[in-house]
């Protein structure tokens, strides 16, 4: 039986994880699936060469939660 300090553990790199990794993926995705054509038409495109300016947000606070609820799971079920 898991200890409540690594349920706590767990709960808390599930929730980092979506809500750094799956929510922001979710919310874009739905902008996607539901882009107004006209919105789409009102854009321009790109210089050659030029990069957009898409703020960019770190991962790795996403991806060291996901690491040690791995880790965790592993231990655990190295255990029994």
């Amino acid at each position: 039986m898991k200890s409540a300090s690594e349920n706590a553990a767990l709960q808390k790199a599930r929730q980092t994880l979506y809500d750094e990794g799956f929510v922001p993926f979710r919310d874009v995705f739905q902008r996607l699936k539901h882009v107004d054509l006209v919105e789409l038409a009102a854009i321009e495109r790109p210089i050659v060469g030029g990069r957009a300016k898409v703020p960019c947000r770190p991962l790795s606070a996403c991806w060291q939660a996901a690491r040690s609820c791995s880790e965790m799971r592993r231990s655990f079920w190295s255990v029994r």
